[in-house]
């Protein structure tokens, strides 16, 4: 039904107004990858893979980041509390990218020695070179680089992220998805583990017992609907 991207401060509106259009679970938000449309892990996979890549691959923002931070957070101090759980949301606004930064950590055998509570995004105009400036910059998902670039669905859709960014590719290969009418050739059938399955857009096949509903928690849905 579209590429809704960023929703930000709509997101219950627009949720809200889905629901009203298509009714209770028959929509939701998907992710493409290629031929494939899948739901909010798939996405968070990338997601953080783009940050494993940036921080193995330079030693020296690995480094800083550890020597000078005991934690990071996104939208408020409380994002801390998150863990290492994309599912713990206790912010207003969802929040991902701290959260990744403490995965690829773990994941790198590494963890905070420092001070700071870092706040990992670009600080404001004449702001870089204060005291950890330029790591904070490096770690906004506007302003990384996401590493495969190739896989962003073009034309890119522009925001306050970068072209080409992590946020870039969380927000152009975001798709808003109803479910089909019911017809013969996809209407759900049994599956031999005991599912049953549907098919939404065309020919890609989805779990029904996986989608969540409205008013769940937006990323602890397999599903997701964030802004």
């Amino acid at each position: 039904m579209g590429r809704p991207g960023r929703l930000g401060r709509r997101r219950d509106e627009l949720f809200a107004r889905w629901t009203q259009e298509y009714g209770p679970g028959n929509w939701r938000l998907a992710w493409r990858t290629g031929p494939v449309c899948h739901g909010l892990h798939g996405a968070l996979a990338l997601y953080e893979d783009a940050y494993f890549t940036a921080l193995s691959q330079n030693r020296k923002l690995l480094d800083t980041l550890v020597g000078c931070a005991r934690d990071v957070y996104d939208e408020a101090e409380q994002d801390t509390a998150s863990g290492l759980d994309y599912a713990v949301q206790s912010s207003p606004a969802t929040h991902l990218q701290d959260i990744a930064v403490r995965r690829v950590l773990v994941r790198l055998g590494r963890w905070f020695e420092g001070d700071a509570l870092l706040r990992v995004r670009a600080p404001g105009e004449g702001e870089m070179d204060a005291p950890h400036g330029r790591a904070r910059a490096a770690l906004d998902s506007g302003r990384l680089p996401f590493h495969r670039p190739d896989l962003i669905v073009r034309p890119l859709l522009t925001g306050w992220w970068q072209p080409l960014s992590v946020e870039c590719f969380y927000q152009s290969n975001k798709l808003l998805q109803r479910q089909a009418a019911p017809k013969t050739s996809c209407s759900p059938s049994a599956r031999p583990d005991g599912t049953d399955s549907v098919t939404y857009d065309r020919s890609v096949t989805y779990d029904r017992t996986e989608r969540g509903t409205e008013g769940h928690d937006p990323v602890g849905d397999p599903y997701d609907r964030r802004p």
